[in-house]
């Protein structure tokens, strides 16, 4: 179980997760230049800068799983989010990429904020808040397909002894709550 649990969080890691998500639409709306230079900033520049932090010894694992960690790992992410949201809004993107950029950017904001006083599991928010995109973008039918994805994350977490079912729950909020505002913003 533990194998599983580990390939499970593997998967369903938020740069992993989110990059299957960006082609998906990218090949789905035929439009992959629209995600090119949001997903750089969302993905790839935080993925960069987290590789970076775990060779210079800033960080000690590719989850950053220590609060103090999360502290200093998570403001630069959620700042390189929020460009590639502004990106995103200010190049007249499809709604898909706007509403998917500012979700993210959303979402990692509310988690640096509360990762200064509390951990939540990114895993979790991140799968909770892709199959919230997947709902409003691609219809109820796949995202409903796909509520098991942030159960099973849950789980891997959980499992790996990463999260308490607490920090579990509120990657659920966090991750539901990114999607709800951007929708809200962008209506």
């Amino acid at each position: 179980m533990q194998a599983l649990a580990r390939a499970v969080s593997l998967v369903f890691n938020p740069m992993v997760y989110a990059t299957l998500y960006c082609a998906f639409f990218s090949w789905r709306g035929r439009d992959p230049r629209a995600w090119a230079a949001p997903w750089c900033l969302i993905v790839a520049i935080p993925a960069a800068l987290l590789f970076a932090g775990l060779r210079l010894g800033w960080w000690s694992d590719p989850d950053v799983t220590a609060l103090a960690e999360r502290r200093t790992y998570l403001p630069w992410a959620a700042t390189s989010a929020a460009l590639g949201a502004a990106v995103a809004l200010a190049s007249r993107a499809p709604y898909a990429v706007r509403l998917s950029a500012l979700a993210i950017a959303l979402w990692l904001a509310a988690s640096a904020a509360v990762s200064q006083f509390w951990k939540v599991s990114l895993h979790v928010g991140g799968t909770t808040g892709v199959v919230g995109l997947l709902w409003l973008l691609a219809g109820p039918a796949s995202g409903a397909a796909l509520l098991w994805t942030p159960l099973l994350v849950g789980w891997a977490r959980l499992r790996l002894r990463r999260h308490d079912l607490g920090q579990v729950v509120g990657g659920i909020a966090l991750g539901t709550a990114a999607v709800v505002a951007a929708h809200a913003l962008l209506a």
